[in-house]
């Protein structure tokens, strides 16, 4: 799961944002999935916050991290590569790639869900639409 901390993101976006993982995680869940679930945190580089397998007991503290995570800095699209193994892959963006190439060197073969919780600026919707052919 990658998360852009942009510092345009703002608390309602955010919300939304986390509104919407939390739903789509309750229905794995009720089909008796346990995904395993790596957050990355995409600034003008890539930080790894956590990777663990989801359960109903540990879903409350993943959306947690989510919210309390600070959203300050530039975004580096380019900077995120799924793993190979990577069957999914949801991306919270504001879509706006400050820093780095906007070219995505991606590969891999996961499905990408992209989430633009920017309603407030000009998302560059190629560069996601790109990203999202591209798995």
């Amino acid at each position: 799961m990658g998360r852009i901390a942009s510092a345009s993101a703002n608390d309602a976006q955010t919300t939304r944002a986390i509104a919407a993982i939390e739903a789509y995680l309750n229905q794995l869940l009720n089909q008796n999935v346990t995904p395993n679930i790596t957050v990355h945190l995409v600034r003008n580089r890539v930080e790894t916050l956590e990777t663990i397998a989801l359960t109903r007991d540990n879903l409350s503290s993943l959306l947690d991290l989510l919210q309390k995570t600070p959203y300050d800095g530039a975004t580096r699209l380019d900077a995120l590569k799924p793993s190979d193994n990577s069957d999914l892959v949801i991306l919270v963006t504001d879509g706006l790639a400050t820093y780095g190439l906007t070219k995505l060197a991606v590969a891999g073969k996961a499905l990408v869900y992209t989430l633009n919780d920017g309603l407030a600026v000009a998302a560059d919707t190629e560069v996601l639409l790109v990203f999202g052919e591209r798995l």
